[in-house]
């Protein structure tokens, strides 16, 4: 019997994966220069001084653009009036690639390969006014509808901006949101990104794990009834963080870090649109310029911003000087640490314990008083911090002081916990508890200390599974079972005598893994430093109308050192 199962496992393992190429991709490689020159492989990329452009130029709506790693400067008569243009709607631009890659999957991890869209066309930028006489006064100018992806974006002129959304259009607008993902955005003189959207409800803008370093304003969008939503992003060195002008009523801004913005952090400015609110959500915001928090409107009193789950901290002198404003205007504070302890509920003011402030590391210490204390929601249970890790994660040596659905929720960007890597990216289907499965990893990423648990939790009662590895990732629906596959290439199987386990009473199994010994298709391969390795967990189980079947966990991912 146990045979003929590890004979379906094999067989659900090695179907076909669906490619995860676009329809149409348009190819770019900056310094190839043979081929055809018409962006229909890597081999016949688009190439030199004017590649990108001519692949943006080319591109229509639902195509992607793949662009090699290296650095590119847009080109024209006069170079401060040149920039990448990107006018067709629902376009995708992703970067990072080496310029082999004939699957999404086979991209290199986000910063290993850097693709550059630079302003400094002489290459000679080095902080003085004089300088920055050569650079474009924009990097990118794109309309509403576009999607950037691991994308550089740096050294615009002075007084202008790395990326410039413009207003109008509004009908465009209206049909995809405009977003950027895993981008760095650095080194602007004016503002990293300007987003400037119309009236028509639902367009926006989206930013899911960006860096913005050293830019006059990193953010300033200009916004009337668009949902605009910042996720997982970092804020550092710059003259100001974020300028919400006219602010959606859907402004979120969650899991993020505001460090050393020598003004504000966050400021919203709005004018006399709809009663807008926004919310900052599981931030941590310290040494910035005081108020870090600023809301700036004397005309109307019915429009909020509030604050939660977050840490606001020596803002506006060193650290661990004396306490001044840390928010100003119409700004709510709830279940949040705030230096100085403005009103509101759940509000107080302790050191919040970071691992080290002063290096911008934000992990919260053991004996944090911001473990476990937010206000945590049934959303809580499957959302992520800064760094990927789960969002809900109890600490046994801390009381449970936070409120709402889940009393163990943490405050700030960060969430305490001893799980290594990354969970995001992958979503696991329920199996018949109802629940999830979740892996768990444990021990340490240093390959020297030869020390990683894994565990899979939430499981059926009484199933047996196994643990499966990959250095690649992948996403497609399982063959023959539920669940989603989130590996992808040679996927091995712990599946040797011992490694194949049960679920017990409990609905968990765990794995004590040896790293010199990862199964591949074909052999045990070692573990090597700086390598990044994702795990999952494969199990049977019974599903009332649907009969016999298997399901997966979620997924680890984890950069070893």
């Amino acid at each position: 019997m146990l045979a003929r199962h590890l004979v379906t496992i094999l067989a659900l393992l090695c179907a076909t994966v669906p490619d995860a190429r676009a329809q149409n991709i348009l190819y770019v490689q900056e310094d190839l220069g043979t081929g055809a020159g018409d962006g229909s492989s890597w081999e016949d990329a688009y190439s030199g001084s004017s590649g990108l452009q001519s692949a943006l130029v080319a591109a229509a709506p639902g195509d992607e653009v793949w662009v090699a790693e290296g650095t590119y400067l847009p080109t024209g008569t006069f170079p401060q009036c040149s920039a990448f243009s990107v006018w067709s709607r629902d376009v995708t631009v992703r970067g990072g690639f080496a310029g082999t890659e004939t699957d999404l999957s086979e991209r290199p991890e986000v910063g290993a390969v850097e693709t550059v869209l630079s302003g400094d066309h002489l290459r000679n930028d080095d902080g003085s006014a004089a300088s920055l006489t050569d650079n474009s006064a924009y990097v990118i100018f794109a309309n509403v509808g576009t999607t950037f992806e691991r994308l550089t974006l740096e050294r615009s002129g002075a007084s202008q901006d790395c990326f410039s959304v413009p207003p109008g259009a509004s009908a465009v607008r209206s049909v995809v949101p405009f977003q950027m993902v895993d981008c760095t955005i650095r080194d602007c003189a004016s503002s990293g990104v300007m987003f400037a959207a119309g009236s028509a409800p639902g367009s926006g803008a989206e930013f899911a794990r960006c860096t913005f370093a050293r830019c006059g304003i990193a953010m300033d969008v200009t916004a009337r009834e668009q949902a605009v939503i910042v996720d997982g992003c970092r804020f550092e060195f710059c003259g100001s963080g974020m300028r919400m002008l006219g602010w959606s009523s859907a402004t979120v801004i969650q899991n993020s870090s505001f460090r050393r913005c020598s003004t504000w952090a966050i400021s919203f400015s709005p004018i006399n649109y709809d009663s807008p609110t926004a919310t900052i959500d599981h931030c941590t915001i310290v040494d910035n310029g005081a108020p870090a928090i600023r809301y700036s409107d004397t005309l109307f009193v019915n429009e909020e911003a509030t604050v939660r789950n977050s840490i606001v901290w020596s803002n506006g002198t060193p650290l661990g000087g004396a306490a001044v404003p840390q928010v100003s205007g119409l700004i709510l504070v709830e279940d949040s640490i705030v230096e100085g302890a403005p009103p509101g509920a759940g509000v107080f003011d302790a050191d919040p314990l970071f691992v080290n402030a002063v290096a911008g590391d934000f992990a919260l210490q053991p004996g944090s008083p911001a473990i476990d204390r937010a206000y945590g929601t049934v959303a809580d249970a499957s959302a992520f911090d800064l760094v990927g890790a789960r969002r809900a994660v109890d600490d046994p040596a801390t009381p449970n002081a936070g409120t709402g659905a889940i009393d163990f929720v943490d405050l700030g960007a960060l969430e305490f916990t001893t799980d290594l890597g990354s969970y995001a990216g992958c979503e696991a289907v329920p199996n018949s508890t109802g629940r999830p499965g979740r892996i768990r990893a444990t021990g340490s990423l240093d390959v020297a200390d030869l020390d990683l648990t894994l565990r899979a939790e939430d499981l059926p009662p009484q199933q047996f599974g196994i643990f499966l590895a990959s250095r690649r990732a992948g996403l497609a629906p399982m063959a023959g079972g539920l669940g989603t596959l989130c590996l992808g290439g040679n996927v091995g199987r712990f599946n040797a005598p011992g490694q194949i386990l049960s679920s017990g009473l409990g609905g968990a199994f765990a794995l004590t893994v040896d790293l010199g010994a990862i199964p591949e298709l074909a052999g045990l391969v070692a573990v090597q430093p700086g390598e990044t390795w994702r795990f999952q967990a494969w199990h049977r189980d019974f599903v009332s109308g649907v009969g016999t079947t298997s399901n997966l966990t979620d997924r680890a991912t984890l950069g070893f050192e």
